[in-house]
């Protein structure tokens, strides 16, 4: 059996998209993201442009970073993958 490389899915898309609002809005750059979260830069940035896949712990960890708790920050992403599906717009 041969291993397969995990892809980014839809829901890290959407929260990463919010993470990033997060950090347009604070003015917090990647760096000082990865600084705070004790992540290594260059995989923060993977993370930030959609490259690589995250852990739970990493996602948490970056988005502790920025004062936001991880829970609220996929239930947001849900929220917005739910909306988007929907034909109306709304759940």
């Amino acid at each position: 059996m041969g291993s397969r490389r995990l892809r980014v899915g839809p829901l890290q898309r959407e929260a990463v998209a919010l993470v990033r609002e997060v950090m347009s809005r604070e003015g917090v750059s990647g760096r000082a993201v990865a600084d705070r979260a004790g992540v290594t830069a260059t995989r923060c940035a993977a993370i930030l442009r959609n490259e690589r896949p995250a852990t739970v712990d990493e996602l948490a960890a970056i988005t502790e970073a920025l004062g936001v708790p991880a829970s609220l920050v996929v239930s947001r992403a849900e929220e917005r993958l739910v909306r988007e599906a929907s034909p109306m717009g709304g759940p």
